[in-house]
């Protein structure tokens, strides 16, 4: 009988060395999976900032570009008079 019992609580144990390698895998496959996630997102991150980078620019080149058109439009009216 202890031969017996021996036996299943070994069956036991390696079921339960099984399930905790399954569970480690899941764990890895979860944690890679997080991983790329946040890269993806860091990506995103980034090229929402060039985005906004670029936007300010030009918006800073379109300002730029309507004093230097509100300039020659007041030396024209000054011209005018």
């Amino acid at each position: 009988m202890g031969e017996h019992r021996a036996a299943a609580e070994r069956k036991q144990a390696a079921e339960h060395r099984a399930l905790a390698e399954e569970h480690e895998r899941a764990a890895e496959q979860r944690e890679a999976e997080h991983a790329a996630a946040a890269e993806e997102h860091e990506r995103a991150a980034e090229q929402r900032e060039r985005r906004a980078e670029e936007a300010e620019e030009h918006a800073r080149r379109e300002g730029r570009a309507a004093g230097f058109h509100d300039e020659q439009a007041a030396e024209r009216e000054r011209d005018a008079n």
